[in-house]
């Protein structure tokens, strides 16, 4: 979580006690995932680092395939979708949405930690365009299921 946030009022102490790890450190946050991993946590992490503002994805950070190849931990990938820009970003906190807001949660592909850093962010922005664009694009070597 945003290392920032983490320290507002109204945002910090339900984040901590839900045990979001802040990102104000890569390496900490690294750290901090793969023990929570080892020790069974799951982990929900953005590869995009952040919400999406470059449709259709953001470049995608490399800290999640990071944590993933290291603690040797399957990567479960998933759309979020919704008909609503309530909660994006430059969206008002106070500015209140319309309502109800309709939300879609797709499991796409799953993701072998045994790949490299860069075969795992490269299989991911590829899953990623597939699902979100219609995308056909050849993935002769992709990791298998774990």
């Amino acid at each position: 979580m945003k290392a920032s946030l983490m320290s507002n009022p109204l945002l910090g102490v339900g984040a901590r006690l839900a045990g979001y790890i802040r990102n104000d450190s890569p390496r900490a946050l690294v750290r901090d995932a793969i023990r929570d991993l080892e020790l069974g946590s799951q982990l929900v992490l953005f590869p995009e680092g952040t919400r999406t503002v470059q449709a259709p994805i953001n470049r995608l950070t490399g800290s999640f395939a990071t944590i993933a190849a290291r603690a040797g931990a399957p990567i479960q990938l998933v759309v979020i979708e919704t008909d609503s820009r309530f909660l994006s970003k430059g969206w008002p906190i106070w500015r209140r949405p319309r309502f109800p807001l309709h939300y879609r949660v797709r499991l796409i592909d799953r993701l072998s930690p045994q790949a490299s850093r860069e075969q795992i962010i490269e299989q991911t922005e590829q899953a990623f365009r597939r699902a979100l664009l219609g995308e056909t694009m050849p993935t002769p070597d992709l990791v298998p299921e774990v």
